[in-house]
């Protein structure tokens, strides 16, 4: 244990020292003066790197992070001189949003690292993207998802977690495909082309049986869904999953 925690620190670090956090529940919502300082050169630096922009220069002459630094040093100057080191300023609620907004860059950050490392283990064992992503990816995406669920459902809330099971997916799906269709074709000629394939076949088709099934049973039994459809649906995923391995495989 002790090794994991020397192995935690540069991870910690780096988090620390990009992520604002106010806590409610902490002394002056966790209002740290000279961090937070800091974090107004050092947010805006770590954006404009992950966005692919350390390179570009304004004018060929000054790098855009270097603009961005001396903004962000006039920005943590005015927060040094209009706040104090034991009580929160009126603008704190501010770090906030900041914080938010670079948890979802991180949490995208580390989300391609891993996708990076999925195609490496596939390239390896010789295993298509499509059953990664099938696989360990949806499985990994997923596991989460499905322990709380379970957990909210057993405290007494089966409307919030079966609302949790489709609302889920339906956010990942349009937010992860509609943002960066958005961004790719935003101000270009460009189209996304897409290949059909058996597999887009297969995967269509059990996602419409899936929420045909579930939508007419829950009409049929006034919305009440009993442990015997749980196992339906637990057989349909299984036969989904086996019936696309075999078609990106190839056998059929």
């Amino acid at each position: 244990m002790y090794l994991v925690s020397i192995f935690k620190i540069p991870v910690f670090f780096a988090l620390a020292i990009t992520t604002p956090v106010v806590d409610l529940t902490k002394k002056n919502n966790n209002w740290c003066r000279p961090l937070n300082v800091i974090h107004c050169v050092t947010v805006p630096v770590f954006l404009v790197f992950v966005f692919g922009l350390g390179q570009v220069e304004i004018g060929g002459q000054v790098p855009l992070w270097t603009v961005v630094a001396a903004a962000g040093a006039l920005i943590g100057t005015a927060v040094l001189l209009t706040s104090e080191n034991d009580k929160a300023p009126k603008y704190h609620y501010a770090f906030a949003y900041a914080g938010f907004f670079v948890g979802v860059v991180w949490i995208y950050v580390i989300s391609m690292e891993i996708v990076v490392l999925l195609q490496a283990v596939g390239i390896v064992f010789r295993i298509s993207d499509a059953i990664l992503g099938l696989t360990i990816l949806a499985w990994g995406n997923g596991l989460l998802d499905f322990l709380a669920n379970v957990n909210i459902a057993r405290k007494g809330y089966p409307r919030m977690s079966i609302s949790a099971c489709f609302g889920t997916p339906c956010l990942t799906l349009l937010l992860g495909v509609g943002i960066p269709s958005i961004i790719q074709l935003a101000g270009t000629d460009n189209v996304l082309v897409l290949h059909y394939s058996k597999l887009m076949t297969v995967l269509f088709s059990g996602l419409a049986t899936s929420l045909l099934s579930s939508l007419g049973t829950m009409i049929v039994t006034r919305f009440q869904s009993k442990r015997f459809y749980g196992g339906v649906l637990l057989g349909l995923y299984f036969t989904f999953l086996v019936v696309a391995v075999l078609v990106e495989s190839g056998f059929v």
